[in-house]
């Protein structure tokens, strides 16, 4: 052990310290954190008893504060100057140079345990987006890396340097032969034209074939003739391309001065020279090395950038990703013996919750109150109503926090110096202020003087506002069709329903939750008839004549479902799989025929005649709901719930009772009422 007890509690203890720093500067990374330091741990103890780097793998989408985790982790236990990131991003189609930028850099760490990080490593990829391989030989040091932490390569050498060094050792051996003397570097006899030649390269003025005429003034500037080799423009050059240990420049002009004679000078040269272009070796076994990565395979929405998507919803989505779900997605990039190089330390970065951007809004904002309490001595706060805009206007669940870091900037950060104008221009001091939004105005009260009211952009949130047209009324009707499919059909009620969004490709949705992991026939029959309730509920408030184009995707995800049903399921009482003719055909299939044809448009039918008779039977229900939902643009699940009770009510029906996607089957109960 090279560490007693002591200092491995003090070391253990600042990385413990570490960790509970980290969780109150990095919202909903909780678990990440504990993961990373408890992984890293024995490194950070004993890295010399590593045999190869420990390799942490991050994966996650942007913004979710990967690279930033690992920079802050490095400051608080002392390893900022032990770190070395590289941008994969920079090398993954032209990685001619990486072989030697990253040698380059990695060699001040040899045998030593550093932390390095990969970053953008879904650019390092070696398949291309058909699957096959890239032949990018210069990625291979990257591999070799993660394998065994130690690197053979051609050291980078300064070319001119290197060819002058050249040119004077065979000068050297010419003026060997000639019977030169040299002690403690020093020319005692003089040959010319070898010593012209020499005083060139060594002086640095002209090449080695033009005529040297130096003058006074440059033998007094370079010294006397005679040391040519002790002349800084020679130590440096020499310094430049030298493999062994020296400190400084200076340290070459001590070593030839210590030597004896002109064939000391001459093995050393010609040693050093040929040490410059050998083959090194680079032991990095000891060394922590982040693996950090965006993986769009794995986290399948997070092309979907619409902000009206619940956070809640979509950090359920990405809750399901284990580490099998992220091998798959790192097999459309990498090779198999690749992926086996990074192990299997897999952090998967989660989606954040409502609750978590809500969390860094008020972490950023008490941020803000804290520099101003620093630098104006006033105390400022702010209203929920405040947090609440910024969240409206700043999450975008897929982008994670940038954005929400971004919108705070803009909105609050940026006016600071409006409000402290208007501070300065007060008569009484100013201790006090607190920040309220309302109306589109940020409204500025003070604990002396009038308020300050604040014009606010919402370049997102007003796209949200409810618009009161048409096309909004139509989108109502259609979502409402849906909503009462899902609630009748599949007695599931939906999180919520918007009729006005952000997103240009949408105009609305009903987003409920329905159960994934058994599709059974009763659940693909449910999400027919909900994709279908938005056609029929068109057509059944504004006629077959004003059905709309809304009805494309819906038509088609419900007659996918159909076709499944049948072709792939054998849902329709013929237990075997089918093919259709279009694709080809297979021997170990069945064919697809007219009747198997039929039977899928008889489920659509029958599907779209069951829509209809639940709008008729719940047509108040449905009405009251359009109208709701023409004039404003989003009703949660909740509100549905009391409308829905509201109307059992008024019209004397009884109401029944919804479920959630886990209580959707009864599969256990109904097997143990066999016992």
């Amino acid at each position: 052990m090279t560490m007693n007890k002591i200092e491995l509690n003090i070391k253990k203890q600042l990385l413990k310290n570490a960790a509970d720093q980290l969780k109150k500067e990095f919202i909903g990374l909780d678990g990440i954190i504990d993961e990373v330091t408890d992984i890293m741990l024995p490194w950070y103890l004993f890295p010399e008893h590593q045999m190869r780097p420990l390799i942490i793998n991050l994966w996650g989408m942007t913004g979710s504060g990967k690279t930033a985790l690992i920079k802050r982790l490095a400051e608080l236990i002392h390893y900022q100057n032990l770190t070395l990131r590289f941008d994969m991003g920079e090398y993954g189609n032209n990685s001619t140079f990486l072989k030697y930028t990253f040698t380059g850099q990695l060699e001040q760490f040899n045998n030593s345990s550093p932390i390095i990080v990969l970053d953008e490593f879904q650019f390092a990829k070696t398949k291309d987006e058909n699957g096959k391989e890239v032949n990018n030989t210069s990625l291979r040091v990257i591999w070799d890396l993660l394998d065994s932490g130690e690197l053979i390569y051609e050291p980078s050498v300064n070319t001119y340097y290197f060819l002058r060094g050249k040119k004077i050792l065979q000068l050297l051996r010419t003026l060997q032969k000639q019977g030169t003397v040299i002690e403690k570097g020093i020319i005692k006899t003089n040959i010319a034209p070898a010593h012209e030649q020499l005083s060139s390269i060594a002086f640095g003025y002209g090449s080695e074939e033009s005529n040297v005429n130096e003058t006074e003034g440059q033998k007094k500037k370079f010294g006397a003739p005679a040391e040519y080799l002790l002349s800084d423009t020679f130590c440096t050059g020499y310094f430049e391309i030298v493999a062994r240990d020296f400190n400084v420049w200076q340290d070459i002009r001590e070593m030839l001065q210590s030597t004896k004679s002109i064939d000391e000078i001459i093995a050393l040269m010609a040693t050093d020279l040929d040490e410059a272009i050998a083959l090194r070796k680079m032991n990095l076994s000891r060394s922590l090395i982040f693996v950090v990565g965006n993986l769009d395979e794995a986290y399948s929405m997070s092309h979907n950038i619409n902000p009206d998507i619940d956070a809640d919803e979509f950090r359920r989505h990405t809750l399901k990703i284990n580490i099998a779900d992220i091998k798959t997605a790192l097999q459309s990039r990498f090779r198999n013996e690749q992926i086996a190089r990074l192990g299997n330390n897999h952090l998967i970065y989660y989606a954040f919750s409502h609750s978590d951007f809500q969390a860094l809004i008020k972490l950023h904002l008490r941020n803000v109150t804290k520099q101003i309490k620093e630098r104006f001595k006033i105390k400022v706060t702010f209203s929920r109503n405040v947090e609440d805009m910024l969240y409206a206007e700043g999450v975008f669940p897929t982008q994670g926090v940038r954005p929400v870091i971004s919108t705070i900037r803009n909105h609050i950060e940026a006016n600071i110096a409006k409000v402290m104008l208007h501070i300065h221009e007060q008569t009484k001091p100013i201790k006090s202020m607190h920040w309220e939004f309302e109306a589109d105005n940020f409204i500025i009260s003070f604990d002396e003087g009038k308020p300050l009211n604040l014009k606010v952009n919402q370049k997102i949130n007003n796209l949200r506002k409810s618009a009161k047209s048409d096309l909004q009324a139509m989108v109502a009707v259609h979502e409402s069709g849906h909503t009462l499919v899902s609630m009748f059909a599949a007695k599931i009620v939906p999180e919520y329903v918007i009729t006005r969004t952000v997103d240009s490709e949408s105009n609305g949705f009903a987003y409920s939750i329905l159960p994934e992991d058994i599709p059974t026939k009763r659940l693909l029959l449910d999400k027919i008839r909900i994709y279908l309730g938005g056609y029929m509920a068109e057509q059944m408030i504004f006629g077959t004549q004003n059905n709309t184009s809304g009805v494309y995707d819906d038509f088609n995800k419900a007659t996918q479902i159909a076709n499944q049903l049948i072709r792939d399921y054998g849902m329709n009482g013929k237990p075997y799989k089918l093919n259709l003719h279009q694709y080809g055909g297979n021997p170990y299939q069945f064919t697809f025929t007219a009747e198997d044809e039929r039977d899928g448009i008889a489920i659509m039918h029958a599907c779209l005649e069951d829509v209809r008779t639940i709008l008729e039977l719940h047509m108040p229900f449905f009405v009251e709901l359009s109208i709701f939902l023409s004039d404003n643009s989003r009703i949660d699940k909740e509100d549905i719930i009391k409308m829905y009770k509201s109307y059992c009510k008024k019209h004397n029906v009884k109401s029944i009772n919804f479920v959630d996607k886990d209580s959707y089957y009864n599969f256990r109960k109904q097997l143990h009422k066999l016992k």
